[in-house]
């Protein structure tokens, strides 16, 4: 027998089925379904509409293909299923469209660069919102429904009116650029059942003063938050397992940062924490192992960092800048310390190195002059040149080298030539 068509009674996904079968798997949604079901819906609102009363609306099997009209106010008619790709996208003049609840997909694009509407409803019973849905829409607030699983890929990206979210219990994604450069949302409320922000998320969100991560959050990709410069302070929950890099660069209002220990993937790469200039105090988790170039740079409010065992490495010009900084406690696990690590951390006052250290690169604390006491259990006194702590230790003497022999020497400890 030859398949007829069909509309999935979950998913509301025009698709084709075997009638003479009692029940099937959805290959839309992968949820079992009746049979018969699912071709009386069809039958009652998929089928091509003869659009004698609705002319401008172009339907075919329940799924709006293309707005013709020239209204601002639109009301979709009751049966469509699915809003379809670039069905209503760059259409100047709509400023309102109501939502039958008959619809359960936004397709792509559907209304992108809408810039004149300002609201749409999304109906309880919907379950997908697809890439860019909304992108570029002048719409001020929105509600999503907890039968929508993911928020799509830059599906409100660009939407700079927009001001208040409500994701409601269910959505477990908040896709890929899905707000990106949203710059007036001011609240967003993240449900428990979220599990993931994913690349750009939440990225260029400038309004947003604070955002509660719900405890059952498990990933936040790259640039997640990057360039919400309204917000001052961030809490990942214990349940979080990864995290991108660079996810708060350029958030220039962030004071306070807690990453628990719980965090079992993360790593602070390269100008991390680009832009983070008022960032006072942050802990790093014990899976991270390197403090990349730039990470920390120009953070000039930082004044306690909290680095754990598993650091190897501080990278070049890692903490340069870092004025605020006063007392530096590095931890045992520690082994290198590159060229310029801190450079130009004018306030420094005291260092601790641990047991572990064995290199330490020429002018790793260049103009650190204040640098007052150093405690380790071996010293590169090369390293310290020009501090207070050098010359009262009168181990250092400039481009001489040992202050006691005069040869050239750059080790941990006593001097290689005369052993002093």
């Amino acid at each position: 027998m030859a398949p007829v068509k069909a509309i999935c009674t979950v998913c509301g996904e025009l698709i084709e089925v075997d009638a003479a079968k009692d029940a099937a798997i959805c290959p839309k949604c992968s949820e079992a379904f009746v049979v018969s079901k699912a071709i009386s819906k069809y039958n009652e609102t998929g089928k091509p509409t003869e659009n004698a009363e609705n002319p401008e609306f172009i339907i075919e099997d329940g799924i709006l293909r293309q707005y013709t009209g020239n209204d601002v106010k639109v009301i979709i008619p009751e049966g469509v299923v699915e809003i379809g790709e670039n069905s209503f996208a760059g259409n100047a003049r709509i400023v309102e469209v109501i939502v039958p609840e008959t619809v359960k997909v936004f397709g792509a694009s559907a209304f992108n660069n809408c810039r004149a509407l300002t609201y749409i409803n999304i109906p309880d019973g919907a379950v997908k919102i697809r890439n860019s849905a909304f992108m570029g829409c002048g719409i001020t607030e929105i509600s999503i429904p907890g039968t929508v699983n993911k928020i799509g890929d830059n599906s409100f990206h660009d939407c700079i009116r927009l001001k208040s979210v409500d994701i409601a219990e269910g959505v477990t994604t908040i896709g890929v650029y899905a707000f990106c450069k949203c710059k007036s949302i001011e609240n967003i409320s993240l449900p428990s059942t979220i599990k993931s922000i994913e690349k750009g998320g939440l990225r260029g969100c400038a309004s947003l003063s604070e955002i509660k991560l719900p405890d059952g959050l498990e990933h936040i990709e790259k640039d997640a938050f990057f360039d919400c410069t309204g917000i001052t302070e961030l809490k990942i929950p214990s349940s979080v397992k990864s995290i991108g890099i660079d996810f708060v660069g350029g958030c220039s209002s962030l004071e306070s940062l807690s990453i628990p220990n719980t965090v079992r993937s993360y790593s602070i790469g390269a100008d991390s924490f680009w832009g983070c200039t008022s960032l006072k105090q942050i802990s790093v988790p014990g899976c991270v192992d390197e403090i990349g170039e730039n990470a920390f740079k120009g953070c000039k409010e930082l004044s306690v960092v909290r680095l754990p065992r598993s650091v190897r490495r501080i990278c070049k010009n890692a903490f340069r800048d870092c004025v605020a900084i006063e007392e530096l406690n590095l931890p045992e696990g520690l082994e290198c310390i590159e060229e310029n690590a801190f450079a130009s951390c004018v306030n420094i006052l005291k260092i601790t190195l641990p047991q572990t250290i064995t290199e330490i690169h020429d002018n790793a604390f260049p103009d650190c002059q204040r640098i007052d006491r150093v405690d380790a259990p071996k010293i590169c006194y090369k390293c310290f040149k020009n501090t207070v702590w050098a010359r009262r230790e009168g181990r250092w003497t400039g481009n001489k080298g040992c202050a006691i022999c005069g040869k050239p020497t750059n080790i941990f400890g006593k001097c290689k030539y005369c052993n002093r």
